[in-house]
């Protein structure tokens, strides 16, 4: 009988695979991964050092320019947007 796993296990083996796969995406040298903060903006801060090489230090910027466009192009972004019928439209 397969005993179920603890979740200390699961942690562990996403660990090992998180561990697996950076190691594979730097072992030639040509690849480099790069820690953002985990708080709520590691979005944007990775688009900033992706565009402007800075270690995400513009991630205010790049917030802003994508909300200023999902706003003038609403239309476009709101079939992403799934509101329940007691929900207000923002």
């Amino acid at each position: 009988k397969k005993q179920k796993k603890k979740n200390y296990d699961i942690i562990s083996d996403l660990t090992g695979s998180d561990a697996k796969f950076r190691h594979n995406i730097e072992n030639d040298g040509t690849k480099t991964i790069i820690e953002m903060s985990a708080d709520g903006n590691c979005l944007f801060r990775s688009l900033s050092d992706q565009l402007y090489w800075d270690y995400g230090n513009k991630h205010e910027d790049i917030r802003s320019e994508v909300c200023d466009f999902m706003e003038a192009h609403e239309e476009e972004f709101s079939v992403f947007l799934v509101l329940n019928d007691e929900d207000e439209d923002a």
